[in-house]
């Protein structure tokens, strides 16, 4: 995780980690955002040991899912409705764990090693976006994982050094394109194929959550734009 995170532009806030890559950096940090000592980007702890009456929600993805800061993301508005509207509980938890540039792979090892632990009754997986970013629909079926290739492969280079990932994904894209019209052998992938890895993801995490708590409902979220 050191050399991925040597070039990105909010490390500040991350910390290598040898089984996840990297993960939040607990500490107080300006604009409303705090990381606390589970890692999650929220002030207040929610203890593992459930607690009688409440509703536990687990939200789970990446940046769409961190939001802004610690007050401006889904899970808090979440928070907010269901402290205002709820009905049948004595009251809500609802944990954050977006993770800014995670995969789907490093959601699912989360999920075995933490969140599982916590019992949910409830768990949101807005997952995907970076999935579909790292893995070209144009080019080679990937043999292993991006998160394999990232943080296991020596031979691995980084390919943008401090640029914007939209823009290297845009440019790769517009030169995808052109290669199809001057090339008649390009052929898309199927996407059975091409994100197997996140269709795989998503079963550990549905097994591994339903392993600790058979009863939990889970919800995977459309990947919508703003």
């Amino acid at each position: 995780g050191e050399q991925v995170l040597r070039n990105d532009g909010i490390n500040f806030m991350k910390e290598p980690d040898d089984v996840l890559g990297y993960t939040l950096k607990p500490g107080n940090y300006p604009n409303q955002l705090w990381i606390n000592d589970q890692r999650f980007p929220q002030r207040e702890t929610t203890p593992i040991k459930r607690r009688p009456g409440y509703l536990r929600v687990v939200c789970m993805g990446e940046s769409t899912t961190f939001g802004n800061n610690s007050v401006s993301n889904y899970p808090a508005y979440l928070r907010e409705i269901l402290e205002r509207d709820g009905r049948g509980f004595q009251g809500y938890e609802v944990l954050n764990g977006g993770v800014p540039g995670w995969v789907s792979d490093q959601i699912a090892l989360r999920v075995k090693y933490q969140i599982a632990r916590y019992k949910p009754d409830v768990a949101i997986l807005y997952a995907g976006w970076n999935d579909f970013q790292s893995y070209d629909p144009l080019g080679i079926v990937p043999p292993v994982s991006y998160f394999e290739s990232t943080y296991t492969s020596r031979s691995w280079v980084q390919r943008t050094a401090g640029g914007l990932k939209s823009v290297e994904l845009l440019s790769a894209w517009y030169h995808s394109k052109n290669q199809v019209v001057q090339s008649a052998t390009v052929t898309q992938n199927s996407p059975e194929q091409n994100y197997r890895f996140l269709v795989r993801s998503l079963d550990r995490i549905v097994a591994d959550l339903r392993a600790e708590n058979p009863k939990v409902a889970i919800f995977v979220s459309t990947l919508v734009g703003r």
